[in-house]
């Protein structure tokens, strides 16, 4: 399918806000590289490797460990037969696995589509219904309540899990007990074939060869 490109929008300089009320220095137009958001990151890892990028439960994530995630996810989606233009749907709360997955999905040519994860059920069902994604990556604490009653309508053919700490340096003895005193929410995910998302971020990345088009 061929998409209409609109031309470059610029604003009217003239207009009395931004003479009276724009900030000094900041551009009112501005002109943006066709690059496509792996390259963007690919940027700044080369300038910034070792800096902290991501900041979540108690634990740093710098820039060169959040594109080496990123690249080992994205081939392990290949290795799974995804390819340019399956959905695949993050159904996450705020965590580094949804920005991880959102790149590693990109970074293939899949189309990532986040789900809302305060929707119902039923919410969900009319968004798969819509965008009738190939694979689910959930939030283990999720499935249960909110995938499980309906996984059967829908055409997902993999599931991925992962829990809140899987990218954090939370481990043994003390994430044992967060997740028994429910303060690390869990849960069990019974899907057939259901894949842990720590285990493919193990995964030895490998080549990605796919033309995407920034337009």
């Amino acid at each position: 399918m061929q998409l209409n490109v609109p031309d470059p929008f610029n604003m009217d300089e003239n207009k009395r806000w931004f003479k009276k009320w724009w900030p000094k220095g900041v551009p009112i137009n501005t002109t943006f590289e066709e690059k496509t958001l792996n390259e963007l990151l690919d940027e700044q890892v080369e300038k910034y490797r070792e800096k902290n990028f991501i900041w979540f439960l108690d634990t740093w994530i710098t820039y060169g460990q959040f594109q080496d995630y990123v690249k080992s996810f994205a081939t392990a989606l290949t290795n799974l037969g995804i390819q340019k233009g399956d959905v695949v749907s993050l159904h996450l709360p705020n965590c580094p696995q949804y920005i991880v997955g959102y790149y590693a999905i990109t970074r293939i040519g899949a189309i990532a589509s986040g789900i809302n994860p305060t929707y119902q059920p039923i919410e969900i069902l009319h968004q798969f219904e819509i965008i009738r994604p190939k694979m689910l990556i959930v939030l283990d604490s999720l499935y249960e309540k909110f995938i499980k009653p309906i996984i059967k309508d829908t055409n997902i053919e993999t599931i991925i899990y992962t829990n809140l700490t899987d990218l954090t340096n939370i481990k043994g003895v003390k994430k044992a007990i967060g997740k028994f005193v429910k303060k690390i929410p869990s849960g069990k995910v019974d899907f057939p074939g259901a894949l842990k998302f720590s285990d493919l971020i193990k995964t030895e990345p490998g080549e990605i060869n796919v033309n995407i088009n920034v337009k």
